[in-house]
């Protein structure tokens, strides 16, 4: 339950931001939709890099703290996206939040994926995955359609640049305060090792 309600609070956000920012970056600073996908490569090579290493952490030390750490670094590189703004550079906008927002995934996922399969039985996993990858998908859903309304463009006939630069401050405020609110929720429900338990 504990890691199903931090997976929901944080891919919630997750799928916010990347939603916003590839939103910004084609339509406000002008990104082709390939330079737009391209500009969070570093993300997912720190991903790759570190992932492992979380997972050693996280097996060793218990999950609770590379998973709270990690929330706080994601949250701090969705505050760093606010810089994203007209006229911003890659290289001293782009790129810096995207690499704080790499090492905190790094830090987050690989121990949350663990705790989730491992909160069951051996032969119960593929049943915690699956659980797990729904609530995933159903915090894409709920981002979605609900962080347009939150940052005041729901309902609009047509989305103008100065319109979608004002809301995406508000919805990497918004991303920061769930990736926030995921760690208090993995620090009071996860616990410092892995007890596979009956369903």
């Amino acid at each position: 339950s504990g890691v199903n309600a931090t997976t929901l609070v944080v891919y919630a956000a997750l799928n916010g931001l990347f939603l916003f920012l590839m939103l910004q970056l084609q339509n406000v600073l002008r990104y082709g939709p390939i330079a737009a996908g391209a500009s969070l490569l570093p993300v997912f090579g720190l991903m790759l890099l570190f992932s492992p290493l979380a997972g050693r952490v996280a097996a060793r030390r218990g999950p609770r703290l590379p998973m709270v750490v990690g929330c706080l670094v994601t949250a701090a590189g969705s505050l760093l996206f606010m810089r994203v703004r007209p006229g911003a550079n890659y290289a001293t906008s782009v790129l810096p939040a995207a690499i704080v927002f790499g090492l905190g995934l790094a830090c987050f996922v690989a121990p949350l994926t663990s705790v989730a399969l491992g909160a069951l039985d051996e032969h119960l996993a593929g049943l915690a995955s699956g659980v797990n990858n729904a609530v995933a998908r159903l915090a894409g859903l709920f981002a979605t359609a609900a962080l347009p309304l939150a940052i005041g463009l729901g309902g609009a006939q047509e989305l103008r640049a100065d319109q979608l630069a004002t809301g995406f401050v508000r919805a990497m405020i918004i991303c920061a305060v769930l990736c926030v609110a995921g760690s208090v929720v993995a620090a009071m429900t996860i616990g410092d090792s892995i007890e596979p338990r009956e369903a």
